[in-house]
């Protein structure tokens, strides 16, 4: 597939993702997630499915578990929706931490500023 439209193609996947986690997936395990990244195979074959949880440890290791449970679902519903595609991937979950990694460095950051204004 060409790189510009498998571009579009994850785009378009993110925002999906998204809209059918928050408004179709009715699991309590899953609290306030946010998909950060997809990256498709250039086979369709397979999509990887970054997400980030805004609690960590246990309830994160919860949330990639319910999302494994509704991943049938989750794929059926993206079909629905995005109907321009013979072969449409699986998908599996993975925690993103990058957002999580980014909020400690800025409080370091904020923390040396605060020792040198002291």
């Amino acid at each position: 597939m060409r790189p510009r439209r498998l571009f579009r193609l994850r785009e378009l996947f993110i925002e999906e993702l998204s809209n059918v986690i928050h408004n179709k997936v009715k699991d309590p395990r899953l609290g306030f997630i946010t998909v950060t990244d997809v990256e498709i195979s250039s086979d369709l074959e397979h999509a990887k499915v970054f997400v980030s949880v805004l609690e960590g440890g246990e309830v994160a290791k919860k949330t990639l578990e319910g999302l494994g449970n509704a991943a049938g679902f989750i794929r059926y519903e993206l079909k629905k929706r995005i109907r321009n595609l013979r072969n449409f991937p699986t998908l599996s979950f993975y925690l993103d931490e990058s957002l999580k990694r980014g909020s400690q460095v800025i409080e370091t950051l904020n923390k040396l500023q605060e020792n040198e204004e002291s």
